[in-house]
């Protein structure tokens, strides 16, 4: 009954501090509309109303921020441009856009030194400390929290020292020195509550129960994380009320007492889910997973390792937004520095010019006032005229050659630009591929392995399951393959090495390695092309294609279909179709088909995967060897892909025939 009473106190506490936030927001929006806009006031609850919205809506922050930002430059006002500052570099850190978060803090840390604020001064000290931790530059993290403690002790701003001893807590427990973490974070404790905040206090009971539960001393990690669980409720920070239901969970199912772990587990991934925290889910969903091959409840196993497999990617592609963002910032900073030398550049020219013009314009009235006084030395005048201009040649030429470097390290600055755009247009469709299309494939086929109990399957039950695997391995080393082709091709751009092909050849050497997998779904396999129908192609692109026009076509047709390949010649090119009885595909879809930008496959008649990188590859290597590759289908009425190849005659030219490859 008590501890009921007690649960009932804390809920209701946490929905009057709900509903006092939402008071103050609304408060702060009717402050706003009664200052004119020539008012530094007003400026100042733009700000205070950016902070508000950090922790749930970061784009608000933003917006609100840069709104205090813009009047208070208008104004002049310089401490409202420092504070506004520190609100865009929070929003811009709780969106994952660490660069440019740290480039705002240092904007407003250098206006707080300007201003003497030392308020000022430590918050942006502290929070270029935070994301320096996050980025795991630990030293110079050290370095600038040390340096927020110091003004915060000589201040005595109990309420910052809270945050900053958190915070040097955080980064001892990061960097393996539990003891001094555990000081750290216990006085962090100590301030916090002291002050009222009891999201800071949650947050160093947290580290306290961290350290102690790597230290082994699990009783000590239970309690620290209940009283931090009390806290974060009580502040209603979901986040850190997720992040102590994870650390309960996990000591109770270190101390194997799953009655208790599991709740705590439960709840964690349902808040997390809520607020959408990938880092949480991953670590709950993996513990529960070991929770339930624990308790031999093999299939909430399973379940929860999809959720697990789908939050680590999540989190994979998270880091890696941050990876390009941060590739991005540097890039841009990279490029403005160059624009910025060939000004620098563009200016010496300028003066060099005028220099030399001035030098003519100087030498010309030398000429005219030397020709005035000594006209009786004619000849000696004009023999100095014809060396001054022999001179002037001379510069002319100088100049001109000078002008056509300039040029020329323009255009070199303007393609290295570009190639260096193209480079990462290149790494986010790699990145892409990988993580999406190959990297998680093989986690889940890992970790389906790791849970399966040899012990508890019949032969048959083995069997099949290899079965599945080798089908499984088998389609990612197929997957592989294109993207490795795909890649070399991307990279390379390499031209085509043309022969005369017979492509009947081809198809029956491809219809034959494809024979095997069309029986297992009873499909046929038709090869239609008149024999002697010989094109000039890449021997090497031309299997890949009909390889991959193979391998999509049986995907995507059920039990019992055909599947017929037929060339047809029309003036100087040969017609080939590959025509399925499959599923078909709509309209609206088939402009996706031959795009890396697209991202798009679908599961076939019997769940096969695909990447979508088949078609894509088709299309280049058709491209390549002069041709053209489109599709006629309707949803029911399977597919027909079409491509045209040129045709050659025999004489003069190699042969390629299947028995040579």
């Amino acid at each position: 009954m008590r501890y009921l009473i007690l649960f009932i106190l804390l809920l209701t506490c946490g929905k009057l501090s709900v509903l006092a936030q939402k008071a103050k927001i609304d408060s702060l929006h009717n402050e706003i509309r009664k200052y004119p806009q020539q008012d530094t006031v007003k400026v100042e609850l733009l700000i205070d109303l950016a902070y508000r919205y950090y922790q749930s809506y970061p784009d608000s922050t933003l917006f609100f921020a840069q709104k205090g930002l813009a009047l208070a430059e208008r104004l002049k006002y310089r401490k409202g441009i420092g504070r506004a500052y520190n609100r865009i570099a929070i929003a811009y850190s709780v969106k994952g856009r660490h660069a440019q978060g740290l480039e705002y803090y240092f904007k407003s840390l250098k206006i707080a030194e300007e201003l003497k604020d030392e308020k000022g001064i430590s918050s942006a000290l502290n929070n270029i400390g935070y994301l320096l931790r996050l980025q795991k530059k630990y030293k110079e993290s050290f370095e600038y929290t040390f340096q927020a403690l110091s003004i915060s002790q000589r201040n005595q701003n109990t309420a910052a020292m809270a945050v900053n001893l958190s915070n040097l807590g955080w980064l001892y427990e990061n960097t393996g020195d539990y003891e001094k973490a555990l000081g750290y974070a216990l006085r962090g404790v100590k301030m916090a509550e002291s002050v009222g905040d009891n999201y800071h206090s949650s947050i160093s009971r947290h580290i306290v129960g961290k350290v102690y539960t790597k230290q082994g001393k699990y009783d000590l990690a239970l309690k620290h994380y209940g009283e931090a669980l009390q806290k974060a409720e009580l502040a209603q920070i979901q986040q850190q009320i997720a992040f102590n239901h994870l650390g309960l969970g996990e000591v109770y199912l270190i101390k194997n007492n799953l009655v208790e772990s599991e709740p705590h587990l439960l709840k964690a991934i349902k808040i997390a889910q809520q607020i959408k925290t990938p880092e949480i889910l991953q670590d709950a969903s993996r513990a529960l997973v070991n929770l339930y091959r624990s308790k031999k409840d093999y299939n909430k196993a399973l379940d929860f390792n999809d959720i697990y497999n789908i939050a680590k990617d999540s989190t994979f592609a998270a880091e890696q937004r941050i990876q390009i963002n941060k590739l991005e910032y540097e890039f841009e900073a990279e490029k403005n520095k160059k624009e910025i030398a060939l000004l620098a550049k563009e200016n010496e020219f300028q003066v060099a010019r005028n220099e030399m013009f001035l030098n003519w314009i100087y030498g010309a009235l030398g000429l005219v006032f030397l020709i005035s006084i000594l006209a009786f030395k004619l000849f000696q005048s004009r023999q100095k005229q014809w060396h001054a201009n022999r001179l002037l040649a001379f510069q002319k030429i100088d100049l001109e050659k000078k002008n056509s470097e300039i040029d020329e390290q323009n255009k070199a600055i303007k393609l290295q630009a570009e190639q260096l755009q193209e480079m990462n247009k290149l790494k986010d469709r790699l990145f892409s591929i990988i993580a999406h299309d190959l990297r998680n494939p093989v986690a889940a086929l890992r970790n389906t392995i790791d849970i399966l109990d040899p012990s508890m399957l019949n032969t048959e039950e083995l069997t099949f399951i290899k079965d599945e695997l080798t089908k499984q391995f088998n389609s990612m080393d197929f997957t592989l393959t294109n993207l490795l082709e795909w890649t070399k091709n991307q990279i390379r751009n390499e031209d085509s090495q043309k022969n005369t092909i017979d492509v009947f050849d081809t198809v029956e050497h491809t219809t034959k390695q494809f024979q095997v997998v069309a029986k297992l779904k009873n499909i046929s396999l038709h090869n239609q092309v008149p024999k002697g129908s010989v094109v000039c192609a890449d021997s090497n692109h031309l299997r890949i294609i009909f390889r991959n026009l193979y391998d999509n076509a049986i995907k995507f047709t059920p039990n019992g279909g055909t599947i017929s390949v037929v060339a047809t010649p029309q003036d100087n090119q040969l017609l080939i179709s590959v025509k399925d009885t499959g599923m078909g595909i709509s309209k609206e879809k088939q402009a996706k088909l031959f795009s890396i930008n697209s991202n798009f496959s679908t599961l076939g008649t019997e769940g096969e995967k695909g990447t979508g990188l088949g078609l894509i590859l088709c299309k280049e290597f058709i491209e390549k060897n002069g041709g053209k590759i489109w599709i006629e289908s309707e949803l029911g009425r399977g597919c027909t892909f079409y491509f045209t190849l040129k045709l050659k005659e025999f004489a003069g030219n190699k042969h390629i025939t299947t028995e040579e490859r």
